[in-house]
């Protein structure tokens, strides 16, 4: 029979990477959502875990994913590292697939009293008002912290991406979570920085 062309071979070859790559994602997000400690985490810590997701997303969506890791939060514990990863991981993948944005920022750091995980995209962002404690993705974010006495909060406007920041004590409560949306509250605007003034906001987390 006749030989296919290099570039046939060539596109074979990136269809077998994309598929890898793809059903990876989707042994995680599965993974997610059953509640179980990421694989990640086990192979090198949360920065690792953090920056092969990072990878993860420029191979499937073309999007740049910068991560920013404090040194200081190596210690900081396997359950808080699995609760920030899954928020990361969360909300990347949101970004990725719902806001057409082409960049994305993740930091890890202190923050006061707690750890913090933010991640903030510069895609098309959304009504908070009509979205607020919608989907999956929100209340598995929500849990995450709630039951660790974090909280987490999201910040958008249309037309000027979306930030996610999530916030954990670092003497940890452990608060059992009964209720799908635990301590979903209401903040009003805000300024927050890179979104200018008055921008709406959600804050969702354990409450006071």
């Amino acid at each position: 029979g006749q030989s296919l062309p290099a570039h046939a071979d060539e596109s074979r070859d990136k269809l077998a990477t994309l598929r890898s790559t793809l059903t990876q994602a989707i042994e995680t997000v599965r993974a997610v959502a059953k509640g179980l400690s990421p694989i990640e985490i086990h192979n090198g810590g949360l920065e690792t875990a953090c920056r092969r997701l990072a990878d993860e997303i420029a191979t499937l969506y073309g999007i740049d994913v910068e991560i920013e890791y404090s040194r200081s939060l190596r210690d900081c514990g396997r359950a808080t590292e699995t609760a920030l990863y899954y928020v990361v991981h969360e909300a990347i993948f949101n970004a990725a697939k719902h806001s057409d944005c082409r960049r994305i920022h993740v930091s890890l750091a202190p923050d006061g009293e707690a750890i913090s995980a933010t991640i903030q995209d510069d895609g098309t962002g959304f009504d908070i008002d009509g979205a607020a404690g919608e989907g999956l993705g929100i209340r598995l974010m929500t849990q995450r912290a709630a039951a660790l006495g974090g909280s987490i909060e999201i910040t958008s406007e249309c037309g000027a991406g979306t930030k996610v920041r999530c916030r954990l004590p670092r003497t940890q409560r452990h608060h059992p979570v009964t209720d799908p949306m635990p301590g979903m509250e209401e903040t009003g605007s805000m300024r927050t920085p890179g979104l200018g003034a008055g921008v709406p906001s959600t804050h969702l987390g354990t409450p006071h």
